[in-house]
């Protein structure tokens, strides 16, 4: 009994040991810069493009005001934009809060 307990207690045991938590820790590390990496990619892609549309329509809007007709074929692109900036800001959410009971 006393020499199972001097192996589980052996240097060379406990080198594994630490070893092998320090690759699990790592691993967990590196999953998380991915996923880290892949919410960046999404906000670029998919929030920064509605944003900017939408800043570019008004901006076009301003400087034509008193064109009715083009002030509203602007105004259907705006709603489009808002409504995917919507749906983009959904989807992230909903990444994160999936991915938030493994980080």
């Amino acid at each position: 009994m006393q020499d199972l307990l001097n192996d589980q207690e052996s240097p060379l045991n406990n080198n594994l040991f630490w070893e092998r938590e320090k690759m699990e820790y790592l691993d967990s590390i590196n999953t998380l810069n991915q996923k880290m990496k892949d919410l960046s990619w999404i906000q670029t892609n998919f929030v920064r493009d509605p944003v900017f549309r939408i800043k570019c329509i008004i901006s076009l809007m301003q400087e034509r005001k008193t064109d009715k007709d083009y002030l509203e074929s602007m105004l259907t692109y705006l709603t489009m934009s808002v409504k995917e900036l919507d749906s983009s800001l959904k989807y992230l959410q909903e990444m994160t809060e999936l991915s938030a009971g493994t980080y």
